[in-house]
């Protein structure tokens, strides 16, 4: 499971399914509704690989 800092500097768990859930949230409001095409290629990543993409977010432009 992926781990974040919480304000407290204490590790915050975070499973595959919330971290994928969040993501796509992410996704659909930088980018728009996301294709069903694109949510099952979400489905299909690893906690590492929804981690790296997550940050990926920070870099696109508007």
């Amino acid at each position: 499971m992926g781990n974040r800092r919480s304000q407290t500097d204490q590790p915050v768990k975070i499973d595959e399914e919330g971290m994928r859930s969040l993501l796509c949230k992410q996704l659909a409001r930088k980018l728009g509704t996301l294709p069903d095409e694109i949510r099952a290629l979400l489905n299909q990543l690893t906690l590492e690989q929804l981690d790296e993409l997550s940050e990926a977010l920070f870099d696109l432009e508007d």
